[in-house]
């Protein structure tokens, strides 16, 4: 597992998932909401699943679970400095997010 969010989004090889987790990061900072769910359940590449609630979900993870604390705990930091500040387009946002987490640009790419 990797232990900070930068290198979990730069590195890890959970693409589908990352991907997701960026989607909805942003998401979230665009309607200024504070924080993210962490039990979220996200889509990932490997043939793993997750019960929750009594439903299996086949190919995903929920976030609090494929993220070290570390990774979550700043993720939601940055959710919440990202949602007190006012951006105009989600490019200013993707350019925030690199600057305050080294995240690359690349693995923002699918970000709206």
């Amino acid at each position: 597992m990797y232990e900070n969010l930068r290198d979990f989004i730069n590195r890890a090889n959970e693409r589908i998932f990352n991907d997701r987790l960026m989607i909805a990061t942003v998401t979230e900072i665009k309607l200024k909401s504070g924080d993210i769910n962490e039990e979220m359940i996200l889509s990932r590449y490997y043939d793993k699943g997750v019960w929750y609630q009594g439903e299996y979900y086949d190919r995903s993870g929920i976030i609090k679970d494929v993220l070290s604390k570390k990774a979550l705990s700043e993720l939601k930091h940055l959710i919440m400095n990202g949602s007190k500040i006012d951006f105009e387009n989600v490019a200013q946002i993707k350019f925030w997010i690199e600057q305050q987490t080294g995240i690359e640009s690349c693995s923002l790419s699918v970000v709206g």
